[in-house]
């Protein structure tokens, strides 16, 4: 027995023992097969059966998602995105081309996601210098977008592009008061290059009440196609050149912390091409890479060599400064598959729409200034000059204060808002552009406008030609002009709205002249078609080649040379003929710096326009009108011609409490004062010719035969509505004196008035508040000088016209009552002798009232009933303010 249990106890040993040795063995063979799950699939699982394309970024198109596969080398890499339209909605500034955003950005990997995220270039400091890290803790960068990863093999991450580009990163929604369907979106074209990939995304914006856009079908669905370009940052070697407000380019601003004992953080460049002489000894030699721009073939095949012309006209000024050939054309193939929106190509585009627009965007690296890209883009619009009827051509004014012919007569509200902006203006608080909108020019707008009164002067100085049309010559003169000033813009130059001013008036006709030294000082300004008065010789109509001012300013942005030398380059702009202001000196303290001005001598040159605007009113209806047409275009073509006469005449009025802004620096030759009064002289000139011109109804003495023929438009149907059916000839004639008025009484021209005085030495002449008051208020109530006896007025013969009347009361209740009964809680500094003057005035005025009324009640001459209901109202008004004025506001 005891054998038997020993046996049976080595056997359940032995069975113990195999059963451990066969658990042990199936738990090790369990450990190896079930191997950690990884956080994600592989990217070869993810992308099969997919289309790739190998770039800058590799991307993979599989049906509806569009993958990028992001190396690990790449993460925190910075690199150029630009955003911009393929095809908009041919409306506004949606418009092919346009770009919308451009900055720096990088991929971060986070966790189980990817950020993108936009550098902060704006704020930086040495690398390792101490202050940097303060830099980098204070001004962070932006994470614009968050992709979720979808594959990862080694190091790379698979990303879904549709996670940010199926979004409205750049905010169209928001301005068009839809936003992004994401159902009815899809991808466009896509493709790879080795230093940049382009997609477009073709978008549909929804919710939007459908109406007032009319260049889609239904406007609850807007189709946008957004143009992507994700690109390397140029490494060229390129040196990054320090601006100069004497010379206008645009600029790239950056606040460096490291600058030590400086008053002035800012680091400004200059935004150039980075043009290289292929031999830097040669006085003048070839650039190792030339700017190309290529014709799109979109442009009409008329108007190539036109457009070749105006881009080249800036070879002249690269070989001043060194060039031969810095510019080349290149017509695009018809065949070509490449996009206008690649950022390897500079384009000129032809636009069919209705805005009548051109703009000259270019691309630049945020942190240096190098313009790496640029297209130009033209709308058709603008040659289609008598095509627009009044509704749209005062809708699309920018707003009130530009022109303000734009107001309904039947808005009283309107009027009174109106006035008042008139009054508060300042260039501090004039509409600026928005961020998505750096690049917009009006320079064809205005241009259209011109080509309008080219065509009237043609048929004045010609009658042969058809009225349909314009002689191709003006067009070639206009379309060259128009180019070379685009041009300009991507080449890095800004606006110049004071080079009219280096122009002398007796050279403007003279044809060699013209052509030696231009007709503006700069072709970046805005310049006016120049009609020769009756009489005398036709010159050009427009500029036709470039001025003083912008060799001097290629010179500066392009010449190889030392800071020393670019100095001095700039320091000449203190010497004539050249003069500088741009886009935020309009409408400013100096009255040199307008748009579409003509000639040094402003006050000579709206007398000529004068002479030229009432010549081509005489006969309109037949210059602008054949056989078998309508009288349609007859409207719109005074309407041009009376807003060209009345903004002359703003221009004059600017000179009353001005000021020349001079930018010379210390040392400068022939520096000039930072600010120089305008001659009392010359502003007693200046306000003398507006009343004389602009406040009384001399030029505004119509025929009737030419009121009776501005027929509306009679079509109703989709872009195109029925206008008024009258022409409202007082609100075109008031809206432009009410414009000068605003001016002339604006807070910041009396105010300017006031402070001038402290500008003149003791013993010289001076300009003062009471003469404005006193000369305004003269002109505009001339009547009452008159002397009644023996005379008299019917409603045939009015005593005071309908014109002067609603000049008189508006004068009266929106600029002389205010100023007496000034509100104490209004946030704007008013000179208070403005007060004691309008009191003064209007005491003398209610005086002049009652004396001719008394006159008239002494002898057996009697008004006509308009004319004294006027004066009776406007006698109680004044006597009424005048009770009130103390218990309004008390000293």
């Amino acid at each position: 027995m005891m054998v038997k249990a020993v046996k049976l106890f080595g056997f359940l040993v032995v069975l113990l023992f195999a059963s451990t040795v066969i658990v042990c063995a199936q738990d090790a063979a369990s450990g190896q097969s079930e191997k950690p799950k990884p956080d994600f699939p592989a990217i070869e699982e993810v992308v099969k059966d997919a289309d790739k394309l190998e770039g800058f970024l590799t991307l993979y198109k599989k049906k509806e998602t569009l993958y990028a596969e992001i190396p690990s080398s790449m993460m925190e890499k910075p690199f150029l995105i630009s955003i911009s339209l393929a095809r908009g909605i041919a409306q506004g500034y949606l418009v092919a081309g346009m770009t919308l955003q451009e900055s720096i950005y990088y991929f971060k990997l986070a966790d189980k996601k990817i950020f993108l995220a936009e550098k902060n270039v704006r704020h930086i400091a040495k690398s390792g210098d101490p202050i940097d890290s303060a830099v980098k803790q204070g001004f962070q960068d932006s994470i614009i977008a968050a992709f979720a990863i979808r594959g990862k093999s080694g190091g790379n991450c698979l990303i879904d592009l549709g996670d940010f580009l199926f979004t409205d990163y750049v905010e169209i929604g928001a301005r068009l008061g839809a936003s992004l369907d994401r159902n009815r979106s899809t991808w466009g074209k896509i493709k790879a290059f080795p230093e940049n990939v382009e997609i477009e995304v073709d978008t549909t914006f929804s919710g939007r009440q459908s109406g007032d856009i009319r260049t889609v079908p239904d406007a609850r669905a807007l189709p946008i196609t957004m143009h992507y370009s994700f690109s390397k940052i140029p490494q060229t070697g390129y040196k990054p050149r320090m601006a100069d407000n004497r010379i206008g380019f645009f600029l790239t601003a950056i606040k460096d912390y490291s600058k030590k004992g400086s008053q002035e953080p800012f680091v400004r460049y200059i935004n150039r091409w980075n043009l290289q002489k292929a031999d830097p000894n040669a006085e003048l030699s070839p650039p190792k890479k030339p700017i190309i721009f290529y014709i799109e073939k979109s442009v009409p095949y008329e108007y190539r060599p036109i457009v070749q012309a105006g881009i080249l006209e800036w070879n002249k000024a690269f070989e001043k400064a060194g060039y031969l050939n810095a510019i080349e054309v290149r017509i695009q193939d018809e065949n070509a598959e490449w996009d206008a929106e690649d950022v390897r190509y500079n384009t000129v585009r032809w636009m069919t729409g209705e805005a009548g627009y051109a703009i000259g965007p270019s691309r630049t690296n945020p942190e240096t200034g190098e313009i790496y890209d640029a297209d130009i883009l033209v709308d058709s619009g603008w040659l289609n000059y008598f095509e627009l009827q009044y509704e749209t051509l005062v809708t699309e004014r920018d707003h009130l204060l530009k022109n303000p012919i734009a107001l309904s007569a039947d808005d009283a509200s309107a009027w009174e808002t109106f006035i008042r902006q008139l009054r508060t203006r300042t260039p501090e608080s004039k509409e600026r552009f928005d961020l998505h909108a750096t690049h917009l020019c009006e320079y064809a707008k205005g241009l259209r406008e011109q080509m309008a009164i080219a065509a009237l002067a043609a048929a004045v100085q010609d009658a042969s030609p058809s009225k349909k049309g314009l002689p191709q010559e003006f067009i070639r003169q206009g379309l060259k002009n128009l180019i070379t000033h685009e041009v300009g813009h991507t080449l890095g130059l800004r606006h110049n709205f004071k080079s009219s001013a280096m122009i002398p008036l007796k050279d403007l006709f003279n044809k060699e002249k013209a052509e030696q030294n231009g007709m503006i000082g700069s072709v970046m300004d805005y310049d006016l078609v120049t009609i020769a008065p009756p009489g005398e010789e036709q010159g050009y109509y427009y500029s036709p080649t470039l001025g003083a001012w912008d060799y001097l300013a290629i010179e500066y942005g392009y010449k190889e040379a030392s800071p020393e030398e670019l100095k001095k380059v700039a320091a000449r702009t203190s010497s004539p003929p050249y003069l500088y202001g741009t886009d935020g000196d309009v409408n400013g303290i100096d009255p040199l710096t307008n748009t579409r001005d003509m000639s040094d001598d402003p006050l000579a040159f709206a007398q000529l326009r004068v002479k030229v605007i009432t010549e081509l009113w005489k006969d309109l209806a037949n210059k602008v009108t054949d056989e078998g047409e309508g009288y349609e275009k007859v409207r719109t073509a005074f309407v041009y011609t009376l807003s060209d006469l009345q903004r002359c005449l703003f221009h004059a009025s600017r000179f009353v409490g001005g000021f020349y802004l001079n930018r010379d620096q210390k040392g400068d030759p022939n520096e000039s004062p930072a600010l120089e009064i305008v001659p009392a002289s010359k502003q007693r000139e200046a306000l003398n010719f507006v009343c004389e011109h602009a406040l009384t109804d001399t030029i505004y003495q119509f025929d009737p035969d030419l009121l009776a023929r501005m027929a509306p438009n009679l079509w109703d149907h989709w872009g195109s509505s029925g206008s008024r059916k009258d022409a409202p000839i007082h609100l075109y004639v008031l809206s432009g004196q009410l414009d000068i008025l605003g001016q002339l009484y604006s807070y910041s021209t009396l105010e300017r008035i006031q402070n001038g005085a402290l500008y003149v030495k003791g013993g010289d002449d001076v300009f003062t508040l009471d003469e404005i008051y006193r000369t305004t208020t003269n002109a505009i109530w001339s009547e009452l000088k008159t002397d009644v006896q023996n005379k008299e007025w019917n409603n045939q013969k009015p005593f005071i016209s309908s014109y002067r009347r609603d000049l008189q009361r508006y004068h009266l209740k929106f600029f002389l009552l205010p100023d007496l009964l000034q509100d104490p809680s209004s946030s704007m500094y008013v000179p208070q002798d403005m007060r004691s003057i309008a009191w003064v005035t209007l005491t003398e005025l209610k005086n002049n009232i009652q004396k001719l009324l008394e006159n008239v009640g002494f002898s057996n001459v009697k008004l006509d009933p308009l004319s004294e209901a006027h004066l009776m109202e406007s006698k109680l008004f004044i006597e009424k303010a005048l009770d009130a004025a103390f218990t309004i506001r008390s000293y």
